[in-house]
């Protein structure tokens, strides 16, 4: 009766051993997979390089500048709008706008008035377009 009280012991105490196993290895696996996760977490909280935080400073807009030529096109467009209103008044005259002299010479000072605008804008517009492509 002790040889099977001995057996039993036996397979129990190496079904043990391999429970014991099983478990040491799973709690292993947690542990290697808990160091990956605490070692990206620590790559998260490190700061960036400084070369990369150089970049994103140089991407910021210049917004005083912006604002500046923002103005500046504002009161552009609000003169060349009421040169458009007069030159309407002019064009409502019908003939007499065609044979106005001091018509013909506000147009052509508008028109060069007008000109460093117009080639501005045009190169404004490439810009976007390029921005944009």
């Amino acid at each position: 009766m002790s040889g099977i009280y001995f057996t039993i012991l036996d397979v129990s105490g190496s079904l043990g051993s391999i429970i014991i196993y099983i478990l040491m290895n799973q709690r292993d696996e947690k542990k290697r997979s808990l160091k990956v996760l605490q070692d990206y977490l620590l790559a998260l909280q490190q700061a960036p390089p400084l070369e990369l935080l150089d970049k994103l400073d140089s991407w910021k807009p210049d917004l005083v500048d912006m604002f500046d030529r923002m103005v500046t096109m504002a009161e552009v467009w609000s003169s060349v709008r009421s040169q458009a209103i007069q030159f309407r008044v002019h064009i409502e005259g019908g003939l007499d706008a065609a044979t106005n002299m001091r018509f013909k010479n506000e147009v052509k000072l508008a028109r060069a008035v007008c000109a460093p605008m117009k080639e501005g804008l045009h190169r404004y517009m490439e810009g976007l377009d390029l921005y944009w492509k």
